[in-house]
C-alpha cells in the first residue's frame, strides 16, 4: 500500500531529522510525541 510506505517514510525522515539535532545515539533519539509534533508543525 503506497499510502502506508509514504506515512512510514515521513516518520522515518522525521526520526532523522530531529536525531541529528542532537550529540550522541541514544539520547538523540526522539519520543513518539516529539515526532508527532515535528509532524503536525510541517
Amino acid at each position: 500500500d503506497l499510502d502506508t510506505l509514504e506515512q512510514f517514510t515521513r516518520y522515518a525522515n522525521a526520526v532523522a531529522a530531529l536525531t541529528v539535532r542532537k550529540h550522541g545515539a541514544i539520547p538523540a533519539m526522539p519520543t513518539a510525541q516529539e515526532v508527532a509534533d515535528f509532524l503536525t508543525n510541517q
